[in-house]
């Protein structure tokens, strides 16, 4: 026994109400406190009688249907609006980079939008020395305690291994990584690395963190005796040792102003409201950072609340009872002031009451200045997205109470008079 928004005449529904109403002559288009009260005791009245002609299984059915899609809804709706549980989807900020992928960033909730520029003249690089190949099985090293140190930050690191006869050169390099390793306050990582087809290894150090305050320089004849030591300038000779890698600071301006330097390659500017990771240089050429709303996550958000909110609404009125219909009500009272407004940003309301969005106007809507206007519709005390949260809430909170205290019957009349009602619309848009 379906209802939908197009079966509901109030006028005659009130007429063949059971109870007498004294109204006054204000229309209904302008007496909203008279037509909340005889809208809400209509709802009664029919969901009462209709409640009664469902057996035990389809309460159940409806209850847990009209409790679940309430669940989605209040859910939904809760990450379009702030209130007590988080922040809103129109609080959240992006960062979008024009025509480079040598800088991506993120932005503080509430950031107010604006535009910057910024040019990337050198990234912060990690140290990397590298010892020459030596082949595994080979024995390159003097036998005995070999003693070996590395300076950092100013501190220096005194190792020493103990190299025997029987060690391969493979053995010793294991022995020098785990000897770095084991000082881990030195900031740097030491690697064995093998190639299986060459049947040779090397040993790689690399400093943990970027930036000339993390270089390192290295002394002992058991390094220098492999490559294994500090220089000034990169080797890239395949096969043989030095430094791989310079350890160097981040160097950056902002609209074409001071060069800034950085030991690491995330930098957090304006107050930290906008963090940027920087990646490669612009190529001499500063770049534009425009920080504004996330776009598509309002759209896909939005997308999420309308399914869900239509889901609600058609369950709702396919299956009628007193705490069905009303929550019905509710959530088309909740569209209704804001159908023009709506309309506006490319959300429509068809005749059933369901909603649908225009992604190409909603988009351009996002990005256009009428992205007040948009937030403006959801949020708020009185927003859509609140006025739905509170409707499910309210559902809810009142639990299986229809399933199993249904009110007194109304009139055997009312029954007949249910699919002769037209345009409960009328009823939403007076109460709204």
């Amino acid at each position: 026994m379906a209802l939908s928004l197009n079966q509901i005449d109030p006028a005659t529904a009130l007429v063949r109400s059971t109870t007498t109403y004294t109204t006054s002559t204000t229309a209904f288009g302008q007496g909203t406190s008279v037509a909340s009260t005889l809208a809400s005791q209509f709802v009664k009245q029919q969901g009462q009688l209709i409640y009664n002609r469902y057996s035990t299984s389809d309460r159940v059915f409806i209850h847990q249907g009209i409790q679940d899609r309430a669940q989605t809804l209040e859910r939904a709706a809760r990450t379009l609006f702030s209130r007590d549980y988080g922040e809103s989807v129109f609080d959240r900020r992006q960062v979008v980079i024009s025509s480079s992928s040598a800088v991506t960033g993120t932005a503080e909730r509430l950031t107010s939008p604006f535009t910057f520029g910024i040019e990337v003249e050198q990234i912060a690089q990690a140290q990397q020395v590298v010892s020459d190949d030596l082949s595994d099985a080979g024995d390159s090293f003097s036998d005995g305690t070999q003693a070996f140190s590395l300076i950092a930050e100013g501190t220096t690191f005194s190792f020493s291994i103990d190299v025997d006869a029987s060690d391969t050169n493979y053995d010793v390099l294991v022995k020098l990584a785990d000897e770095f390793n084991n000082a881990s306050s030195s900031g740097v990582y030491a690697e064995v690395v093998s190639d299986s087809s060459t049947g040779e290894s090397s040993l790689e150090l690399t400093t943990h963190s970027t930036g000339t305050d993390s270089a390192f320089t290295l002394s002992g004849s058991i390094l220098s005796g492999i490559n294994l030591e500090e220089t000034t300038a990169v080797d890239t000779s395949a096969g043989t040792g030095g430094l791989v890698v310079s350890a160097q600071d981040a160097i950056y301006n902002l609209d074409a102003g001071d060069s800034v330097t950085s030991q690491t390659n995330t930098i957090s500017l304006y107050s930290g409201s906008v963090e940027l990771e920087l990646s490669a240089t612009t190529s001499g050429a500063a770049v534009t950072v425009v920080v504004e709303p996330n776009t598509s996550e309002i759209e896909e958000d939005l997308e999420t609340f309308i399914t869900a909110y239509n889901d609600a609404l058609s369950f709702a009125l396919a299956l009628p009872s007193e705490a069905t219909t009303e929550y019905a009500l509710q959530l088309a009272a909740a569209v209704a002031p804001f159908v023009l407004s709506l309309e506006s940003i490319g959300i429509n309301r068809d005749g059933d009451g369901e909603l649908s969005i225009d992604s190409d106007e909603l988009k351009d809507a996002l990005t256009d200045g009428r992205f007040a206007r948009v937030s403006a519709a959801f949020i708020g005390a009185a927003g859509l997205a609140a006025t739905t949260e509170r409707a499910s809430r309210n559902l809810l909170d009142a639990g299986g109470a229809f399933l199993t205290n249904p009110s007194s019957r109304v009139e055997g009349a009312a029954l007949l008079a249910i699919n002769r009602y037209q345009n409960i619309g009328l009823i939403i848009n007076l109460i709204a």
